[in-house]
């Protein structure tokens, strides 16, 4: 038997969807001020069939002044409710 890959971009038997996601998710889905990202565990059927699935942040991309410059960042919408960061005009 061959021995498993760890990658899916390594692995020639994965499907091509597989492949097409780990070439859309280049940029990380992490909110820049709490460090938020995915979390992964499994859609549970009612015959207990396990499959795996991931949940995203609710990131949105906002203008903000820090060090005296603007910048965009991507915030989850917890913390733009939360109001700690300095909007740009």
């Amino acid at each position: 038997m061959a021995k498993r890959l760890k990658s899916l971009s390594l692995n020639p038997y994965a499907s091509g969807q597989a492949q097409m996601q780990l070439r859309r998710s280049a940029m990380a889905r992490i909110c820049e001020i709490c460090g938020k990202g995915k979390q992964i565990g499994h859609n549970v059927s009612h015959a207990n069939n396990k499959s795996k699935r991931e949940w995203l942040p609710n990131l949105q991309t906002v203008r903000i002044e820090k060090d005296g410059e603007t910048r965009k960042v991507r915030l989850c919408a917890k913390c733009i409710k939360k109001g700690n960061f300095q909007k740009a005009v």
